[in-house]
């Protein structure tokens, strides 16, 4: 239920984050990762949430067939991460976005319980 309710806020706010990249080149960073199962094995588009409290928005992704995501996001930030598929359970973490390559490479368990969920 938390999750379904995350989803909704996240998708409601999801058009409020405008990634610009040309005015973060000195001062943004790549969060880079693969969302796979427990076995390793990617899933495919699954979502990333990112959560920003700082410019109090939130983003939804999509990852590619390869379970891949790469985000711009600016340096010095506090974000709430969380990686989301339909029959997992979801994992989040809580990230702060320093001048190297960041990397968020969850590893999400099989759940009955959330395989109702929508994409």
């Amino acid at each position: 239920m938390r999750t379904t309710a995350c989803w909704i806020v996240a998708s409601a706010l999801c058009f409020t984050f405008i990634a610009n990249s040309s005015s973060h080149s000195q001062t943004a960073q790549n969060l880079v990762g693969t969302i796979s199962d427990t076995q390793s094995v990617p899933i495919p588009y699954a979502r990333i949430v990112l959560y920003s409290e700082a410019e109090g928005t939130a983003t939804v992704v999509r990852v590619d067939a390869n379970g891949h995501f790469a985000l711009n996001l600016p340096i010095g930030n506090y974000y709430d991460v969380m990686a989301a598929a339909r029959g997992f359970a979801p994992v989040s973490k809580r990230l702060f976005v320093t001048s190297e390559t960041n990397r968020f490479d969850p590893k999400l368990e099989a759940d009955s319980e959330h395989s109702e969920e929508q994409h």
